[in-house]
């Protein structure tokens, strides 16, 4: 994974910073860029949503059932595809 710096909406971000992902949450065609170009890993961007779903879920009650080993299996599976050289896509 790349750590330099990324440039979303005309800002500089630190790509190993916790913000960074925040952005990449509130912006899925660039968190989609940001994993095909190796900027972030899928993992890293499910455990910030995971982390985001910890913080507003009590207040939301938004979801009924959240299976987090399978995201995270499912984001492995991304990021080994990807560290082979294959193109999950950017619905991935």
């Amino acid at each position: 994974m790349n750590s330099g710096p990324l440039s979303w909406n005309g800002a500089r971000l630190d790509a190993t910073r916790h913000h960074a992902y925040r952005v990449y949450l509130e912006d899925l065609p660039a968190a989609a860029r940001g994993v095909a170009r190796g900027l972030v890993t899928s993992r890293a961007l499910v455990e910030a949503a995971l982390r985001r779903y910890d913080e507003r879920e009590p207040t939301l009650h938004a979801f009924a059932w959240l299976d987090r080993e399978r995201a995270l299996r499912i984001a492995d599976g991304i990021d080994q595809r990807r560290a082979r050289g294959e193109d999950p896509g950017l619905l991935a």
